[in-house]
């Protein structure tokens, strides 16, 4: 898959308008439509903004990696999970977290 397949790719499964990504490059809209048609390939000095702007490694948008980030989907389905939580539920996870970073200190020390 070549890199604009990944990125076209990425607009589709986001939902995004190839418009957002050209705001958030800071170029017309008309440079990706460039970039699908095959006539430029300037998205390459983009790498870093585009794999930002999709939360992805610049591994993964240059077929490097076939993983587009998966700790960062894990991390975001466990604070959705939580932000979900009633307030009193919230606080009971606070605590856990910190008897669980108190539990490695007290690990690495040994």
């Amino acid at each position: 898959m070549e890199i604009i397949d990944r990125i076209v790719m990425l607009l589709n499964e986001k939902g995004v308008e190839q418009k957002a990504l050209a705001e958030y490059l800071g170029v017309h809209p008309q440079v990706i439509t460039e970039w699908k048609g095959g006539r430029k390939k300037s998205y390459m000095k983009y790498i870093d903004k585009i794999a930002a702007f999709f939360e992805v490694s610049t591994d993964y948008i240059l077929g490097n990696d076939p993983i587009k980030n998966e700790l960062n989907v894990e991390l975001e389905t466990l604070i959705n999970d939580i932000l979900n939580l009633p307030p009193s539920q919230i606080e009971k996870v606070r605590d856990y977290v910190d008897f669980l970073m108190s539990q490695r200190k007290f690990s690495d020390n040994k």
